[in-house]
């Protein structure tokens, strides 16, 4: 148990014995309980950036409470209790005074300037009301009661002021952590304390006061202590929400309350013939002071709706519903569609909290490049939208004569050699280009990258990238954003938000940190891509999708120590079929009969010749909670060892994902290994391949390319590797002299159609009992 909750049990153990003690002892019990949480709120202040000096005045406070304890105890050890109003009952109001003053400053900085006045008011004006009659009104019709009674009476007074920093405190906040709870129930417990003692005085039952009192004063510098002393850092967001219907409920008691008690007591007073003008006056008036309250609260209710049906509430900024409302008027100008690149990673690894922060601050910063060039709004989320003026929108209407489109790839060399997770193939002529192909997003012109230069709105949507691409301090970490921006050229046909998102998602498609302008032929390939999801949903409960095996070889040997299972579909070749798997999430079955096919294969040959399989796994796989079970299972049904698998990633699966990192840890424990494939084209980060779980490094084929640097980029990556105990498997090794001079290089093995080629199965056996190495020939191949 932690220091903590011993000293809060050893503190309720103070407060249960209290009220049993003598009036100097019950004064020495708080001014204990009074001194520990005055050092404990001092530690707070100094370790809490945002509000120290609410801390500081909590301390402050309790101090206070401490000495005037001590001087009472001194004071009831003696026998010479002060009389009246006396200076301790002073330095006690200061107390008061401190404590609510500091609740107030925990409130503050935490929405608009009234924000909770009228929640905490209603809540105070009732308890007067209610104090009234129960408390101060039979005082002053009780002859001879008044004289002596001032320092009992101000305390209730004084426990309004609390009542109502507390309760704006929490309305304001909307959270009910464990630091506001303990905050309300020492406001609680010193509101039943002082009522308790008030009434006591009344009766003439001694100033010290009841066992009920003992115990809320303390339990009050109990709670105080514990809200200083709890753990959570502030404005994390934690806790849990108060609900809208408790807060419908506790007007609706409130607004029956005041009358009804009014009434009663009028009544009474009527019929006990003891009628006086401010039995009718104060509680009106406090009624009609609620009654105001709440029509302001009614009134900031609907404004804030009307606010929220054309604003959102993070940013302030115009929201999709006025977007539209634009586009329904607009018929000149471009919308740009704006998202964040991998802005999922920033909620995932630091929290909600700081991912709102991140989106004011780009809502900053896009007010300031949009300012008097269009109009911009947030659609929800990490999405954003900007509707350019008709001055921003391209000269011409369309790419200059002389400078044709110019197109992207849509996922770098994309997966025309069937891996599963979308990655190059390995293969094809050193030097040249990719197999397969083509030109990728099918139409979307990238406007970033040539073209269209000269045009204004590609200038906006320059200058947007360009304020983004600042570094961003939050929750002290320096982030750098990316954006991806699709834009539309407004005309009069509808659907222009639906097009401009068509062409972000070709932006994504193209690597992403790039614009692309809408062109008609994007709809067609997305209704194309679409039709290819809903065959591959089909394929995937057929025989359809089989598996091809590549060998993977020692170079100074050629023994076929592993091989790479790919997917084939006689339906579409793997670079038309892949991607439409990781969008539509199809990929996670997809994946799952892949491995499950590979492992079954790859059994007998590991049983009879040692062989290894490489199953390649996309970054949507890995995110799924049970990725880990899925490979267990596979390997159990199949028989093959947790040895003989090889799990094959590409590098940014491994930047900023904890459950990877959790998967990939747990299975390398059972013997699983894991390569990442495609080295030196994406993160190449030295820190991760030094702190994550990785066995095997892939060197990808464009470091085959001739060139003066090839030879030296090369001895260099695997002698990294080596020195960090890695074996090194170089990609698309096309002819004996490269083989041979990766063997001078020192790689350990290669892959590539010297090798062979991809094959199904069966010829993968025919080759392993041969043992001779011959190449083999994929008959789908070109």
């Amino acid at each position: 148990m932690s220091n903590a909750r011993w000293a809060l049990l050893a503190g309720l153990l103070l407060v249960a014995v209290a009220p049993l003690l003598p009036a100097a002892g019950q004064q020495v019990a708080f001014a204990v309980l009074a001194s520990a949480a005055s050092v404990t709120a001092v530690r707070r202040a100094r370790r809490d950036p945002a509000r120290p000096a609410a801390w500081w005045l909590l301390g402050a406070a309790t101090a206070t409470g401490a000495v005037c304890s001590a001087a009472w105890a001194l004071a009831f050890a003696a026998g010479t209790p002060p009389a009246g109003f006396s200076v301790i009952d002073a330095a006690y109001v200061g107390m008061y005074l401190l404590v609510g003053t500091a609740l107030l400053m925990l409130a503050a900085g935490r929405g608009p300037r009234l924000a909770g006045v009228v929640e905490a008011g209603v809540v105070v004006c009732t308890a007067m009301l209610l104090g009234w009659f129960a408390l101060y009104d039979p005082l002053i019709h009780e002859a001879g009661t008044w004289h002596g009674m001032t320092g009992a009476m101000v305390y209730p007074l004084l426990d309004l002021f609390l009542v109502f920093a507390v309760v704006r405190l929490v309305a304001v906040v909307g959270r009910l952590t464990v630091k506001h709870v303990f905050l309300l129930l020492a406001v609680a417990s010193v509101t039943v304390a002082d009522v308790s003692y008030f009434t006591s005085v009344f009766r003439g039952e001694g100033w010290h006061g009841p066992a009920i009192s003992a115990a809320g004063w303390s339990l009050f510098h109990l709670m105080l202590s514990a809200a200083a002393g709890y753990p959570s850092p502030p404005d994390t967001g934690q806790g849990r929400i108060v609900p809208s219907r408790g807060v419908a409920a506790l007007y609706v008691t409130l607004v029956v309350i005041n009358p009804a008690v009014t009434a009663v007591a009028f009544l009474l007073d009527l019929s006990e013939r003891e009628f006086a003008p401010i039995d009718v006056m104060l509680p009106m008036t406090i009624t009609s002071v609620v009654g105001m309250l709440l029509v302001l609260r009614l009134n900031h209710t609907q404004q804030r709706l009307a606010r929220l049906a054309l604003r959102d509430e993070l940013t302030g900024l115009p929201n999709r519903v006025q977007l539209e409302l634009w586009l329904a008027r607009a018929r000149r100008g471009s919308l740009l569609v704006l998202d964040l690149d991998d802005f999922k990673h920033v909620n995932d690894s630091l929290g909600h909290t700081a991912g709102d922060a991140l989106l004011v601050t780009v809502a900053g910063r896009l007010r300031a490049v949009v300012h008097g060039h269009g109009q911009l709004a947030r659609l929800g989320g990490d999405e954003f939208a900007i509707l350019a003026d008709p001055a921003d929108r391209p000269a011409g209407g369309g790419p200059a004569a002389s400078d044709p489109p110019r197109r992207r790839p849509v996922r770098g060399r994309a997966a025309e050699n069937g891996r599963v997770g979308g990655r190059t193939t390995g293969n094809g002529p050193v030097g040249g280009h990719a197999a397969g192909n083509g030109p990728v997003g099918d139409g979307a012109v990238d406007a970033a990258g040539g073209g269209r230069a000269d045009a204004p709105v590609t200038a906006l949507a320059d200058r947007v990238r360009a304020a983004l691409r600042e570094p961003v301090d939050v929750a002290g970490h320096r982030l750098h954003l990316t954006v991806s921006i699709g834009v539309r050229r407004l005309d009069h046909s509808p659907g222009a938000l639906g097009d401009a998102d068509l062409a972000l998602y070709a932006a994504k498609a193209a690597g992403k940190d790039r614009a692309v302008v809408y062109e008609a032929a994007l709809r067609e390939t997305r209704l194309r891509r679409l039709a290819i999801v809903e065959r591959l949903r089909t394929a995937l409960l057929t025989d359809e999708i089989t598996v091809h095996y590549q060998p993977i070889v020692t170079l100074r040997t050629g023994r076929v120590d592993a091989v790479e299972a790919l997917v084939r579909w006689q339906a579409l070749p793997p670079d038309a079929f892949i991607p439409a798997a990781e969008d539509s999430g199809l990929i996670v079955p997809l994946g799952e009969q892949v491995l499950r096919a590979a492992c079954r294969a790859a059994a007998p040959w590991h049983a009879r010749h040692g062989t290894s399989v490489t199953v390649n796994v996309s970054p949507r796989q890995l995110r799924e909670p049970d990725f880990a079970v899925t490979v267990r299972r596979a390997l159990l049904d199949s028989g093959l060892p947790a040895t003989a698998l090889i799990l094959e990633i590409t590098e940014g699966v491994l930047v900023g994902s904890a459950l990877t990192t959790a998967h990939l840890n747990e299975l390398r424990q059972d013997g699983v290994r894991v390569a990442v494939d495609d080295f030196g084209t994406g993160y190449s980060s030295l820190a991760y391949l030094r702190d994550l779980p990785i066995d095997i490094l892939k060197i990808d084929r464009s470091f085959l390319r001739p060139g003066p640097a090839s030879e030296p980029m090369i001895r260099a990556v695997v002698d990294l590797a080596h020195s960090l105990g890695l074996v090194t498997v170089t990609e698309g090794v096309e002819t004996a002299e490269q083989a041979a001079v990766l063997v001078a290089l020192g790689c350990d093995r290669g892959q590539g159609w010297h090798f062979g080629r991809p094959s199904p199965a069966e010829q993968v056996t025919a080759l392993l009992e041969t043992g001779t190495g011959a190449r083999l020939i994929d008959r789908e191949a070109p």
